[in-house]
């Protein structure tokens, strides 16, 4: 049985004015037209609802029994409309965006200032994590989408927002420092710090096909952990661009001499079924891409 609500109120004003004649001219209907409609919903529920007399319209005994329900059910189809008009119009909503550091920190504060001040009544949620888990909770709706490596391991929609390019970093006055590109088979001289974002990392994988075996003593899930460590001349580390341009450390930075880049971008379920808000904030990336200040 099919609810429509402008029925319901239809109904609801007739049985409140007694008179079909007033309820047409409160609904913008005809006469005619409001009495078509109540008898469709009389022989859609299979009950009688009104019923006329000389002093005018009369709720049945079954009206009468069903009225809360038709008054409660005509309250929320209202309150329902309500939320989806300010959903569609994003005057309200909640977006749960996804981020590994890098981008958390260079591109995911343009794009929020942006949106939000054209539709500051939508809320976020952000979660920082690593690359798998991130993949794996926008695949299960855990997630509305997320910042990630290209292409994502599951099949899914994909924006492409960039390449990044890795760098050897160093303390001042480190031997390698002298270099202007890093000989490559020279990183397996020093003690090296391993950042972990996911079972097989970018640097790990490019190790392995150089046929590198660095001295790996440290490994560290956090960028800034990583800078830190390697300012003091602990070890050296092979990190993200995008993640050096806000670095607070002083540092000596330097290209390998084989370079190593990845495709970053924002992955998502589906373009088609995501939500009016994820639909605007697909149109904010390319914010993510400008200088901060």
């Amino acid at each position: 049985m099919d609810i429509d609500m402008q029925k319901l109120q239809i109904l609801l004003q007739t049985i409140e004015c007694g008179s079909l004649t007033k309820a047409a001219e409160r609904t913008n209907y005809t006469q005619p037209g409001v009495t078509r409609i109540i008898q469709e919903m009389e022989r859609d529920w299979g009950v009688s609802l009104l019923e006329r007399d000389r002093s005018g319209i009369r709720v049945t005994s079954n009206g009468r029994d069903l009225l809360p329900s038709i008054q409660r059910t005509y309250l929320e189809c209202a309150a329902l409309k309500t939320r989806i008009d300010r959903l569609n119009n994003l005057t309200t909503g909640l977006l749960r965006i996804g981020c590994f550091a890098s981008a958390a920190i260079h591109w995911l504060p343009n794009i929020l200032k942006r949106y939000q001040a054209d539709f500051p009544g939508v809320d976020f949620e952000v979660t920082i994590e690593n690359y798998q888990n991130l993949e794996q909770m926008v695949l299960k709706g855990d997630l509305d989408g997320s910042f990630l490596p290209l292409p994502p391991l599951q099949r899914m929609d994909s924006i492409h927002l960039g390449s990044d390019q890795f760098y050897v970093v160093l303390p001042e006055g480190h031997p390698l420092s002298a270099y202007e590109k890093v000989p490559t088979a020279l990183l397996q001289d020093y003690p090296f710090f391993m950042l972990k974002s996911g079972v097989n990392t970018e640097v790990e994988r490019y190790f392995e096909e150089n046929d590198l075996h660095v001295k790996t003593q440290y490994t560290l899930w956090d960028d800034f952990i990583t800078m830190a460590m390697v300012e003091k001349g602990i070890g050296i580390a092979m990190m993200s661009g995008t993640i050096l341009k806000r670095t607070p450390f002083h540092l000596v930075i330097r290209e390998p001499e084989v370079p190593l880049a990845r495709e970053l971008g924002f992955v998502l379920r589906s373009r088609e079924t995501c939500s009016v808000a994820m639909k605007r904030f697909l149109e904010y990336l390319p914010y993510g891409l400008e200088s901060s200040p």
